[in-house]
């Protein structure tokens, strides 16, 4: 589990600033999701549109992840949240 602000280093260890370097969507529609960011200016490989997880660079690092499917543990995240 990711720490973020507010918590706090096991003793001796310098903790550093929490980054954001991957999004995760879960959408109904591969199609219109990866047409809108193909818009945006993402790049998708040909295949994109036949499969049901994708992984994509956004650049420094960063990654888009767009998936149809929702795993359990994402599922268990969701409600959790109270979502």
């Amino acid at each position: 589990m990711a720490r973020g602000a507010g918590q706090s280093a096991p003793e001796g260890k310098i903790m550093s600033k929490a980054t954001l370097d991957q999004i995760n969507l879960v959408c109904a529609d591969m199609d219109a999701s990866i047409a809108f960011y193909r818009r945006l200016g993402v790049e998708f490989p040909p295949e994109a549109e036949s499969r049901t997880d994708i992984q994509v660079p956004l650049g420094d690092g960063h990654q888009l992840v767009i998936s149809t499917t929702l795993s359990q543990k994402t599922s268990l995240l969701v409600r959790s949240c109270g979502t």
